[in-house]
């Protein structure tokens, strides 16, 4: 094959192909305005800037989202059956690891959930690439992008150059909305049928930064004739009557299944111990309603439990294929405990340890969120690193192992031009009950790869030849 005919060739990988699509002149300005005002007009943003600028979606190899599938669903059933053995006994305590729960975050985990996981919903965040691929945190409690990522993969198959990928290749999004409302009503059912009909609430504050997401949610319910709205915490009460939400109408509407995006440290925060008189506690005590995700969530969402699944401790009660998954796919993650800790077979002064190997290890929080209180040791110097170890010692926070990041090249418009940026992707599954349904990107420049902190989030695509 001579120069002239390889240049000329049609590229045989779908993001390839992709790519000279958009390099015809005119089709990225175009796919650039179509998928910024499609974005807007449905409320996909973040911070009054469109959730994603990305010119294409994340194009991912059908057997590839079958391997991430598989280690995702394992995995989050590990921490799930973890959880669940922590509030049966003091296993924590027992590994000299703290899990530091008040009284009210104690009574919350131990609330009932009949006939459901501790988590229902999630999302768990992750880096890699074909088989090698490492999971470093369980977004248990309530999270989002699993509604939005349906939307925008719509936006983005009917954009010119996935209409025109999709002549030689199949092209398929993750079913979410669909999926998510059967689990909310499974889990409806699993709690007796409260109220004998369901009757939705989704659960935010109002300056909550996915409100396009909750009025899709809705949406999706009353297509299906079942009565659904968006409140407030503080619009609920419970009475002999019921749950009720008490609207800006001034009427009272009965609720029995409540789809909570609220998180339970929020309600924590806001409401101090009064949160165990809540109408949306005593009501899931009493078996008024169904919560999804329930308020035990919190505790799978803990980065101490993450770290303590890595625990040769913990793995060696695990079901083997559970163990053989975390062992594969979850870096090694330790709460920051003075003390002597096991590294790779070595026993290690774990300060010690992480005050000399900095540059492969990240500090988080035990209970944050969107990236805030996150110090990647690479990034910081010895004294601050050396600082930080010590405030870590005083409020709960595990280290971890630094992870492979890939890089990719991604399309975008700038100055009116076609360009190319090489950013961080990260691949976080989505999880539906005890499957996973697909998966999202998230793309930026700077380590912290979050779209509270300036990052797209780009919509997952499996793509597979159209003869299979």
């Amino acid at each position: 094959m001579t120069l002239q005919e390889n240049e000329t060739a049609e590229p045989k990988d779908p993001v390839s192909r992709c790519h000279r699509i958009l390099a015809e002149p005119g089709v990225a300005s175009a796919t650039y305005e179509a998928l910024v005002a499609g974005q807007l007009d449905r409320g996909l943003e973040h911070d009054d800037r469109p959730l994603s600028r990305a010119l294409r979606p994340r194009l991912l190899p059908a057997a590839e989202s079958r391997v991430w599938a598989e280690a995702g669903r394992l995995v989050a059933r590990a921490a799930r059956r973890l959880a669940t053995q922590l509030v049966d006994c003091d296993l924590a305590r027992a590994m000299g690891a703290e899990i530091v729960l008040d009284h009210v975050e104690a009574a919350l985990a131990r609330l009932p959930y009949p006939g459901q996981e501790p988590s229902l919903l999630g999302r768990l965040d992750g880096f890699g690439s074909g088989r090698d691929l490492r999971f470093v945190e369980y977004n248990a409690d309530s999270c989002s992008c699993l509604i939005a990522q349906e939307p925008l993969a719509h936006l983005y198959t009917s954009t010119p150059a996935m209409r025109e990928l999709s002549r030689t290749a199949r092209i398929e999004p993750a079913p979410a909305l669909d999926r998510i409302v059967d689990q909310l009503l499974h889990a409806w059912q699993a709690a007796g049928e409260p109220g004998a009909a369901p009757h939705v609430a989704v659960l935010d504050w109002p300056e909550g930064a996915w409100l396009a997401e909750f009025e899709l949610i809705r949406s999706v319910f009353e297509a299906r004739n079942i009565p659904a709205l968006v409140c407030t915490p503080d619009e609920l009460s419970f009475s002999a009557a019921g749950l009720m939400a008490r609207t800006a109408d001034g009427r009272d509407h009965p609720i029995t299944l409540i789809y909570r995006r609220v998180l339970a440290g929020d309600l924590h925060y806001r409401y101090g111990s009064d949160l165990l008189e809540h109408p949306l506690v005593t009501a899931a005590a009493a078996g008024a309603c169904a919560v999804v995700n329930p308020l035990a969530a919190d505790l799978v969402q803990r980065k101490t439990l993450f770290a303590l699944l890595s625990d040769e401790r913990v793995l060696c009660w695990l079901p083997a294929d559970e163990a053989a998954a975390v062992r594969r796919h979850v870096p090694w993650s330790r709460p920051v405990i003075a003390g002597r800790t096991v590294y790779q077979a070595d026993q290690v002064d774990l300060l010690e340890f992480a005050s000399t190997h900095r540059e492969r290890l990240v500090l988080k929080p035990d209970n944050g969120y969107a990236g805030h209180g996150v110090v990647c040791g690479w990034d910081t110097s010895p004294a601050r690193w050396d600082m930080q170890l010590k405030k870590a010692l005083t409020t709960p926070h595990v280290l971890q192992e630094r992870v492979r990041v890939p890089m990719e090249h991604y399309p975008y418009l700038h100055d009116g031009h076609l360009a190319f940026q090489h950013r961080i992707q990260g691949t976080d599954a989505m999880l539906v009950g005890d499957d996973v349904i697909g998966c999202v990107t998230r793309t930026a420049t700077t380590s912290l790869v979050n779209v509270a902190t300036g990052g797209d989030l780009i919509p997952v695509l499996t793509t597979s030849p159209l003869n299979t």
